[in-house]
């Protein structure tokens, strides 16, 4: 579930969603930005592939599907799925659904 994927908790990101983008590696902040404004502009299911980073060091490449409404919110349920060790998926996956209001 979303402690796999961002180590944190349902009620954590349920209460502070911004918690999630706190995670995202600096360098592909833009990126995730523009794709989530384009994806809520044309009412198109956002998918995007960027990295996530943690306190401890580690980071991994997540790769996540989901509605967005007009203002670029997730709404809905979403599919991420991790790439343990590197960008390509060439290793064991992990796919969590979760559900963010």
């Amino acid at each position: 579930g979303i402690r796999d994927i961002l180590r944190l908790s349902p009620e954590q990101a349920y209460a502070n969603s911004r918690l999630l983008f706190t995670l995202i590696q600096p360098d592909d902040y833009d990126h995730v930005a523009d794709s989530m404004q384009e994806s809520a502009q044309q009412l198109a299911i956002w998918l995007c592939e960027f990295r996530v980073c943690f306190a401890d060091g580690d980071e991994h490449w997540l790769m996540h599907c989901r509605n967005v409404n007009r203002t670029a919110q997730p709404c809905g349920m979403g599919l991420s799925v991790i790439l343990p060790s590197a960008k390509p998926p060439k290793n064991t996956l992990i796919v969590s659904l979760f559900m963010i209001r």
